[in-house]
């Protein structure tokens, strides 16, 4: 239940904010209104996710993602492609650590409101295993889903803006055949984009 309240707060937090944003900044930032494309990094990682193993009930900075999106804005929606490289570890019985990198590469669309200061987004796309697991072979692929409820956008100028998306929810099954190789990610991520 608590993470039903923290979201609550997070999406008050976002609204008001928004709304202290003055008319002159609004103005100010009418011309890069003109600018319909958009390209944006980002870095997230897991702060701590529940463990594989019997031995830990909690793992910290389990996974971490590091993506690119290339954008074309339609009004307040977004059109994007995105490509991120997906790494995780899981303990394994032995105390020692199995690394796995899946490659993703995407569609998917995303809505700005709140002045430009608040965004959700979906996307989906197709992933490649490219570090395998010790059960599962390189070169195999599978499918993503990343889903990004609420972030935080702040404008810098010259077309420059850098934000935060508290918590978002990313399913990534590289291996779809024999036993799923399956990571559902809770992560918090930081991004950066710039308008041209």
């Amino acid at each position: 239940m608590s993470g039903c309240r923290l979201v609550s707060a997070l999406v008050v937090l976002g609204v008001c904010t928004a709304r202290s944003a003055r008319a002159e900044d609004v103005e100010e930032r009418a011309p890069e209104s003109e600018k319909r494309w958009s390209v944006a990094a980002d870095l997230g990682g897991t702060l701590a996710s529940r463990s594989s193993t019997s031995s830990t009930s909690v793992s910290l900075g389990r996974a971490q993602a590091l993506g690119v999106d290339l954008d074309r804005r339609f009004d307040r929606l977004r059109l994007f492609v995105r490509l991120e490289a997906n790494a995780w570890r899981d303990r394994r019985d032995d105390g020692s650590y199995d690394f796995v990198l899946a490659l993703d590469l995407g569609l998917g669309a995303r809505i700005d409101y709140g002045g430009g200061r608040l965004r959700s987004s979906i996307a989906a796309g197709a992933t490649l295993l490219a570090v395998p697991t010790d059960v599962d072979q390189a070169g195999t692929f599978g499918a993503f889903v990343d889903v990004r409820p609420l972030g935080y956008a702040w404008p810098l100028g010259h077309d420059l803006t850098v934000g935060v998306v508290p918590l978002s929810l990313t399913l990534s099954v590289p291996v779809l055949t024999g036993i799923p190789l399956v990571s559902i990610q809770f992560r918090t991520t930081v991004f950066a984009e710039r308008a041209f």
